[in-house]
């Protein structure tokens, strides 16, 4: 009898341990309406920096969603920094692959045309690994890239708007990288490329073009 209780009590130990780790798996990739209702989401991890001014992305991005945004403030704190592992696959569930990575909120301009509004400032070494992005914009409100920083062997067009001047080591592994756009009238200058394919086209902005030049 003694023996029989002890089994049961194991069995039951047994089930309540699965049945946790299901619970955990379903809430890891809970789709993004769900991550709505709580304060604190999990889809995209925000982290306050030490000057506790603005927050950084940190973590692996686990929303179900293809299309993440990084939106230009947070808690009412601008979003300023995407670190190390940010925005990198998930390579657990291979049907959340994310397919579109953009920065910033809907505003309007002068002119009244609808444009995404950024307070990002940097892009850390290996912060952004995605293997099915086709395009990728780098706002003009950022100063700094950390070598390295893209990696995708999907990315065909880099729509490069920063200040920060341009690199070709910030993208690794961009073998079907086709075009790269410096657009914006206060694009950094053109770094160095050593190393980049010679059927990159880089085309620069028609109404900046005499001056980028």
């Amino acid at each position: 009898k003694k023996s029989k209780k002890t089994v049961a009590i194991y069995s039951l130990i047994s089930v309540a341990v699965i049945l946790t780790q299901v619970a955990s798996l379903i809430s890891y990739k809970m789709p993004p309406t769900f991550y709505d209702l709580f304060s604190d989401t999990r889809a995209i991890e925000y982290t306050l920096n030490e000057e506790g001014n603005g927050y950084i992305v940190t973590s692996i991005y686990r929303g179900t969603s293809q299309n993440v945004c990084v939106p230009a403030t947070f808690n009412n704190k601008p979003v300023i920094g995407i670190a190390k592992g940010a925005l990198v696959d998930d390579e657990l569930f291979t049907n959340y692959k994310v397919t579109s990575i953009t920065f910033g909120t809907e505003t309007t301009d002068e002119s009244g045309a609808t444009v995404l509004e950024s307070n990002l400032q940097y892009i850390e070494d290996g912060a952004i690994v995605n293997d099915n992005i086709t395009s990728l914009t780098i706002p003009s409100s950022v100063t700094g890239l950390g070598s390295n920083a893209i990696k995708s062997t999907s990315l065909t067009t880099l729509q490069y708007e920063a200040r920060a001047d341009f690199d070709i080591s910030y993208l690794q592994n961009c073998s079907a990288l086709s075009k790269i756009v410096m657009a914006n009238k206060n694009v950094g200058k053109i770094s160095s490329l050593d190393g980049m394919s010679s059927s990159v086209v880089i085309e620069v902005a028609k109404d900046i073009y005499n001056e980028y030049r």
